[in-house]
């Protein structure tokens, strides 16, 4: 049965089996869940039973919106690409076409469910997933915005980007479409995109929406677009802030906790916490009240999540959290070791139920989702030591500074000596360099700041 089901997509989840197909004369897009019983996965030629849901829609997207769960780029894109002109299966003992239905969670897949795509080799929902990353993935309680950037189109002999998107409540996909374009030139990335994504949701038409929408956006679509309106004035403790260096570095990020003003009110400078500043190894990172000060035309408010200092390039070090692609073991873990083995890097990583050993995984099956700023390679041995990890030959050890390896000595695992020096170029990551660096921020020379409003000084205090 499963085995040659000729369907051009087909999930394998802990509930059913799912074969969506597209068909090409009339256009819709049809997903069948089949029960896992009765040698289901064999090369069966016969045809399966009856189909325990049958999920009609329009487009792609419109069946992301009545599964409830994500479908990768690559689906779309098969789905889009290779429509079949035959439905072998018989009527569905149970049809949903609009939102009568909520798809089981056991019909969901997973991260280790199988996905099998017409003309590819078996894969795992996982790693589909990680491989179609969203450009912009925003994040506000129980909602989730992604955008998802598709093939380029042209509008009226004028190339444009066309955006997919996703709107999740509670880890269900509510809205999902691709009916936005902006000019080429413009970012998708960008925070204006989610804001368009937000101000076209809001304002569909109701008879458009389908009762669960039109719910979610009675109950959200208020507070969302709130959420994504950036202040005016005086931006106020608790606003996310990007943050603009003028020496050539990356922005970075974090959250104002006050302000600077001359006497007639004008902002001189931003004091702000810096995202990066709770990395473990971060030497701020049990001083709380340790702020940065910015001149104000510096500091722009955004939508960017917290920096948790992934994109930076690198092997992983003690104390960095990962998730996996697809591993059955564990979802999420903090990195103990890693080593150079056959030209890649493998991670040691204990997974959050301490009941589980520790797992040994390629850096390609996990996915960074924060790193640590130990500053040296001190600093990173102090704290393995009060952990409890003693070096193994063979590891990698990489800090701000400097980077080595381990090898075997006389009484055990030894760092190589002389270490690599990699002098940080973030002064953020590394603070204590901000004495001698041009950055465009400072440590704070006005003392820790909460809530309690700007602080009034003479032009002549700015910080420059």
């Amino acid at each position: 049965m499963y085995l040659v089901d000729e369907s051009p997509v087909k999930f394998i989840t802990t509930g059913c089996w799912w074969a969506i197909s597209h068909h090409p004369t009339t256009g819709i897009y049809t997903a069948n869940a089949f029960p896992r019983t009765g040698g289901w996965f064999t090369a069966d030629a016969s045809p399966p039973s009856d189909p325990l849901l049958r999920v009609h829609a329009v487009t792609s997207w419109q069946l992301e919106e009545r599964l409830g769960f994500a479908l990768p780029t690559d689906v779309h894109e098969v789905l889009r690409d290779l429509a079949l002109a035959y439905q072998p299966y018989p009527d569905p003992t149970q049809v949903t076409g609009a939102d009568a239905l909520v798809v089981p969670l056991s019909f969901r897949p997973s991260r280790t469910s199988r996905v099998d795509l017409y003309g590819d080799r078996a894969g795992t929902y996982g790693r589909l997933m990680h491989a179609n990353t969203p450009a912009r993935t925003w994040t506000d309680g129980t909602i989730q915005i992604d955008v998802i950037p598709t093939a380029p189109v042209t509008v009226g002999g004028t190339p444009r980007h066309q955006l997919g998107y996703r709107i999740w409540h509670d880890q269900t996909v509510v809205i999902a479409a691709d009916d936005i374009t902006m000019p080429i030139t413009d970012n998708p990335r960008g925070d204006d995109t989610l804001r368009a994504i937000v101000n076209l949701t809001v304002h569909t038409p109701p008879d458009r929406l389908s009762p669960r929408q039109r719910d979610f956006l009675d109950t959200h679509g208020e507070k969302l677009s709130d959420a994504l309106t950036p202040p005016h004035g005086l931006y106020p403790p608790g606003v996310r802030v990007t943050v603009i260096a003028r020496d050539g570095q990356a922005p970075t990020t974090g959250i104002v906790t006050g302000a600077v003003t001359d006497p007639d009110g004008t902002v001189i400078d931003y004091l702000w916490r810096p995202d990066l500043a709770d990395l473990p190894g971060h030497p701020w990172r049990d001083h709380p009240d340790r702020v940065m000060a910015s001149p104000a035309h510096r500091v722009r408010p955004t939508l960017t999540p917290a920096d948790t200092g992934c994109s930076r390039p690198g092997v992983l070090a003690f104390g960095a959290r990962v998730r996996s692609v697809d591993d059955p073991v564990f979802t999420d873990g903090t990195v103990l070791r890693a080593f150079r083995e056959d030209g890649g890097t493998i991670y040691e990583i204990q997974p959050d139920d301490p009941t589980w050993p520790s797992v040994r995984l390629p850096a390609d099956d996990v996915i960074p989702t924060a790193g640590t700023a130990w500053p040296t390679l001190n600093s990173l041995l102090d704290a393995r030591d009060q952990a409890g990890i003693p070096l193994r030959d063979g590891e990698t050890l990489t800090t701000v500074r400097e980077a080595t390896e381990v090898a075997a000595g006389l009484s055990g695992p030894i760092p190589l000596y002389p270490l690599r020096r990699t002098a940080s170029h973030d002064p953020v990551l590394d603070p204590d360099t901000l004495d001698r660096a041009d950055a465009g921020y400072h440590t704070s020379p006005y003392g820790p700041r909460g809530g309690d409003g700007p602080i009034a000084i003479e032009p002549h205090g700015a910080v420059t």
